[in-house]
């Protein structure tokens, strides 16, 4: 493996706050994979999910991006 190039995890936890009347606070998680090339590009995919009431919402996201070298 060329060394910039590796695979990678991440893990957020938090609160989302919604904007409406009466919306209140909701747990948000998000888990992610992904890999980084030495060139800048870099891939990736996660989960959002968010719990309230007794419920569940969640969505997948693909990522694709560029590093620049400043």
């Amino acid at each position: 493996m060329n060394q910039g190039q590796r695979l990678y995890g991440l893990g957020e936890l938090g609160a989302a706050f919604g904007v409406t009347n009466g919306s209140g606070t909701s747990f948000l998680y998000s888990p992610a994979l992904g890999y980084s090339w030495s060139n800048g590009l870099d891939l990736g995919v996660k989960y959002e999910g968010l719990s309230k009431g007794g419920g569940n919402l969640g969505q997948v996201a693909l990522r694709i991006a560029y590093g620049f070298k400043l």
